[in-house]
């Protein structure tokens, strides 16, 4: 079950008045990172407009969430934070190519994740 786009707006508000909108779990996932492994784009878009941080990296393969969305294949995920993030004022432009450029702890970037998760995908179907 999906919790509603407005419940998450009441969450991500309580979570960024008390400063705790980057909170890690275990794995070092945020919520950002968790709304989009669960394909939740509207999550996503609103918590980028909060200002959640798109340089975090998690524990295990050091993916930020734009890795993520390429991991996976959620490329509304993919769409919806770099939208996010042309339309809130703090994030420019060059933040996003420096996301986008930057590599995980395997040395890939989110190109390159989002090329095996196609290929993936094709070989699987």
């Amino acid at each position: 079950m999906r919790t509603s786009i407005e419940e998450i707006g009441r969450l991500a508000a309580a979570a960024e008045s008390a400063g705790d909108l980057d909170a890690l779990n275990i794995r070092y996932q945020t919520a950002l990172h968790l709304a989009v492994i669960t394909d939740q784009p509207d999550v996503v878009r609103l918590l980028v407009s909060r200002g959640a941080s798109l340089h975090l990296q998690e524990r295990l393969h050091g993916d930020t969430a734009l890795h993520l969305s390429c991991r996976l294949g959620h490329s509304n995920c993919f769409y919806a934070i770099s939208h996010a993030c042309m339309q809130r004022s703090v994030v420019k432009f060059d933040t996003l190519k420096t996301i986008l450029c930057s590599v995980n702890y395997e040395g890939m970037g989110c190109r390159l994740q989002a090329r095996l998760s196609t290929v993936q995908e094709q070989c699987w179907n």
